[in-house]
């Protein structure tokens, strides 16, 4: 799975045929994002055996919890990408291994948030979106493991986003597969009764998991060096000037996704 890539994977986007790149980067892409959408068919399908069509309505009412900080680790990792591959392409590798230090650092923070939203404001949102006395209680208990474990889930789909930028499609896409898959397999184990029985909970759990095993294997690909970038723990702080430039691109990213989302409500 992990190739060992030339010294820079970035160098194949200044040297490589446009028409090739195109295919290169869009066809795993597109992978990753099918099998993203059918774990979620599969999740539903889980859920609705195990418990019921209240279980589902309660994931429909969490549902937009999750899309506002999953957007928000999404629109960092659009801006920190957009902001990367032009340091990549100016030959600047140690200032791309600070702007991706800082970009953790965002992720943390924003998980700092998810978590005291989950222990503080969690009810208080679901009743906002709609949940009631009959489905609070799953739309809570689906929503609070990922809040809690959420570094874990925003950590491994930004980060692909990121990965992809620098030109290595392929381990981007096993960065989306591999959490589908293994939450694929632990959703029956924890939800139903012949495993764990944790119904609803369950499938929130499965997500953190999952996530937090590709978060292990994304960060053996940098720190093995399967990527042009590294990740130094000295860089993980804030810069003022790099924030301003990821902000610039993923906030109107994260407008952008808001509104797609609401026109489908």
């Amino acid at each position: 799975m992990l190739s060992k890539e030339k010294p820079s994977s970035s160098d194949k986007l200044r040297t490589e045929k446009p028409s090739k790149l195109i295919v290169n980067l869009s066809i795993p892409a597109m992978i990753g994002i099918f099998v993203m959408a059918l774990y979620n068919l599969v999740d539903m399908f889980y859920i609705s055996l195990a418990e019921g069509v209240d279980a589902v309505a309660g994931l429909t009412v969490s549902f937009p919890v999750m899309m506002i900080v999953m957007t928000l680790a999404a629109a960092v990792g659009v801006g920190t990408s957009s902001v990367i591959a032009r340091r990549l392409g100016e030959k600047r590798f140690n200032e791309s291994n600070k702007i991706l230090g800082t970009y953790i650092y965002l992720l943390l923070l924003i998980s700092i948030v998810s978590i005291l939203v989950g222990i503080f404001l969690l009810d208080d949102l679901l009743i906002l979106f709609g949940a009631t006395e009959n489905i609070i209680g799953y739309a809570s208990a689906y929503m609070l493991p990922i809040l809690l474990g959420f570094i874990f889930v925003s950590f491994s789909m930004a980060t692909n986003i990121v990965i992809r930028a620098e030109g290595n499609a392929k381990f981007a896409m096993y960065a989306m597969i591999i959490p589908a898959i293994l939450n694929i397999t632990l959703d029956p184990i924890l939800i139903f009764d012949f495993g764990f029985g944790l119904g609803v909970m369950g499938a929130g759990i499965a997500t953190v998991i999952s996530h937090a095993i590709m978060s292990i294997i994304i960060l053996i690909y940098y720190h093995k060096g399967y990527s042009s970038l590294t990740i130094h723990l000295n860089y993980i702080r804030m810069r003022i000037s790099t924030l301003k430039e990821i902000i610039a691109i993923g906030f109107p990213t994260f407008c952008n996704r808001q509104v797609e989302f609401n026109s489908f409500r």
